[in-house]
């Protein structure tokens, strides 16, 4: 397996036998992007993020990503199934497979990735991507 980034080891859930409070952070703040709202989300973003979601033409940054992101959002209910977990000192990748749905619409299944920095003593999202499995 080749990673993108040369010390970033993965360490896959089935071998934890609880999850460290770095981690538990991380994924709450990945559910909050998928269910707490614009506010949430873009706090917890690097302003220089660059996401691609579907149904976009190109990658997408800055004010981009949030007009998107609301077209796509207020789903009723998500759930972050599958979750990988791999962290070098300064980084951290958040792989995951996303099940969710609005009311009256069909279900949403993707793949997902997030990646995360670690900045003045906090982490910021620097980049997201959904890959639809349907």
């Amino acid at each position: 397996m080749i990673l993108p980034f040369p010390n970033l080891r993965p360490f896959p859930a089935s071998a934890r036998k609880s999850v460290p409070p770095h981690e538990a952070r991380l994924w709450k703040m990945e559910e909050s992007l998928w269910s707490d709202g614009l506010f949430q989300a873009r706090a917890s973003t690097a302003a220089d993020a660059m996401f691609i979601l579907p149904h976009q033409t190109r990658p997408l940054r800055g004010v981009d990503i949030w007009t998107a992101w609301l077209q796509a959002s207020d789903w009723r209910s998500v759930a972050l199934l599958d979750r990988s977990f791999a962290r070098d000192t300064d980084r951290i990748i958040l792989a995951y497979r996303v099940s969710a749905n609005k009311t009256g619409s069909t279900i949403y299944e993707a793949l997902c990735m997030s990646s995360f920095y670690l900045r003045d003593g906090g982490w910021l999202r620097l980049s997201h991507q959904q890959t639809p499995l349907a």
